[in-house]
């Protein structure tokens, strides 16, 4: 299943409180990720104590960005793999703190462990008002198809909606605030091919802003994955169901300048209990005895693909 956004949800106060709660439209799915971002009044990171929900999870806090001159911070915080059906998420302040937001997205199809793949955040005292002025700093994806998670908090004054728009490529989400809350929002994409990526906002203020980015990992699929190749061997993350003597694997893999080739002879290699084949003839890698349905590699020479990146596709057993 391809990484999607699902539902998201935001709020903002001002008065002081050692809570603040936001509500979701529909219980979380089964397997699905929550990721979101929290703002509160102080410059202080452990003021911001947990972010748990209504069926007692506790949420990984990542990513602490705060403006020390104004007393206002944003933490990043996400939870995979959830699967007891929480709808109401709050974040825990102590002591209590005024100007508090949350917003949070719901998304499926990521990885169930090992999620968050780069973080990054920082504090722009003059972002301008330009198209994506806003950012929270570039960051390196090392996977393809992630869901790109964004949020900003405007530090310096109380506005009027809207205050920030999404960034290229983005659509924003959530957008919270007034002339007597604090403006936050957030934003995601779904980024086709891992590299370079920064979450930015375009401003309608020229305000002091924090923002961070979350990278999600893509959940690992059964019809293939996406291998960096510094060399010619190329290595492929695929986890299939196989029985009987003489099965193979097999698939295509896109090569540079959109070539297409076959996976040959190919090695298994995995824990004791698959057997190494050599190469049954059929473009594939046999694989002899009772049912397997774990995580294995294949290595494959591919002549030519020196320092490319290559995709493997249309993977089948038989």
């Amino acid at each position: 299943m391809p990484t999607a956004y699902v539902q998201s949800k935001a709020l903002s106060a001002s008065a002081s409180s050692t809570t603040i709660a936001v509500t979701l439209d529909a219980s979380v799915g089964s397997g699905n990720a929550i990721v979101g971002l929290v703002c509160w009044g102080s410059a202080t990171e452990s003021d911001l104590a947990s972010v748990t929900d209504d069926q007692g999870n506790t949420y990984t806090l990542v990513r602490f960005v705060p403006d020390t001159n104004n007393s206002q911070s944003i933490k990043g915080f996400y939870l995979a793999n959830i699967t007891n059906a929480p709808i109401t998420i709050t974040a825990n302040f102590s002591p209590a703190r005024p100007y508090r937001s949350i917003s949070l997205h719901e998304v499926s199809g990521v990885a169930t462990s090992g999620l968050l793949d780069q973080d990054a955040g920082q504090l722009q005292t003059a972002p301008g008002t330009g198209p994506d002025g806003v950012t929270s700093g570039s960051v390196i994806t090392t996977a393809n198809g992630e869901y790109i998670f964004g949020g900003c908090a405007d530090t310096a004054a109380l506005r009027a909606l809207s205050q920030y728009a999404g960034g290229t490529g983005y659509t924003r989400r959530q957008e919270v605030g007034s002339t007597s809350v604090i403006n936050m929002a957030s934003e995601d994409q779904i980024q086709a091919s891992a590299g370079a990526i920064a979450a930015t906002f375009t401003a309608t203020n020229n305000d002091r802003t924090v923002s961070l980015i979350l990278t999600l990992k893509a959940a690992a699929a059964g019809g293939g994955g996406v291998a960096q190749t510094p060399n010619r061997n190329i290595q492929i993350n695929y986890g299939g169901t196989f029985a009987g003597a003489g099965r193979g694997v097999f698939g295509r893999v896109r090569r540079p300048r959109g070539r297409w080739g076959s996976l040959r002879a190919a090695r298994v290699i995995d824990s004791p209990r698959i057997n190494r084949g050599r190469g049954n003839g059929k473009g594939g890698a046999a694989i002899s005895g009772e049912t397997h349905q774990r995580l294995f590699l294949i290595r494959q020479n591919i002549k030519r693909l020196n320092k490319h990146q290559a995709v493997l596709t249309e993977v089948k057993h038989g």
